[in-house]
Parts: C-alpha cells; sequence; structure tokens
C-alpha cells in the first residue's frame, strides 16, 4: 500500500471517529487497566503506519517501532511526544 493511500485511510478513520464522538481522552495510568489498555493496543495495531524499524522513544519511556507507531498511539489516545532514537531509558 502505497503511503498516499495510508495517510488517506489514516484521515478518513480519524475523522470518522471524530464526527461519530468515538474520540478517546488521552489516556492516564489511572484509566490503562482492563478494556481501555486492550482498546489502545487494538487501535494501535490496526492503525494504519509503515512497516521500517526506526525506533523512537517517548516521553512515556516505551519504545515504539517508528515514528507512525508513536503517532498511531498519540491518535488511539495516548498522552505521549516522541523525545530522541533509541535506546529508552526509563
Amino acid at each position: 500500500m502505497n503511503k498516499r493511500l495510508q495517510q488517506a485511510i489514516f484521515l478518513f478513520v480519524f475523522l470518522c471517529n471524530q464526527t461519530m464522538g468515538t474520540f478517546h481522552q488521552p489516556v492516564t495510568e489511572a484509566n490503562l487497566q482492563g478494556t481501555t489498555s486492550e482498546y489502545i493496543r487494538d487501535c494501535v495495531f490496526n492503525c494504519p503506519k509503515t512497516p521500517e524499524y526506526n525506533p523512537i522513544c517517548g516521553t512515556d519511556g516505551v519504545k515504539y517501532y517508528n515514528m507512525g507507531t508513536l503517532r498511531c498511539a498519540q491518535y488511539c489516545g495516548v498522552d505521549v511526544e516522541p523525545t530522541h532514537p533509541a535506546p529508552c531509558s526509563v
């Protein structure tokens, strides 16, 4: 799938979720238990992103596969910003 098509799909899903009222608030540690974390895992997994391995660290101490994966996490409700290329320290 080419990059333009991936971007179009991502934008479509993002706008549909906002329009339908299913856009989630940023996630905090207090609500990462149970279905919320399952939602985030599924959301990030299904979010369109490129396959290249270019790891980046987030402000949450997590190493993301690439910038696209980090952006998907943000889209899915994770309150995270990129900090620097991996390796990450906790």
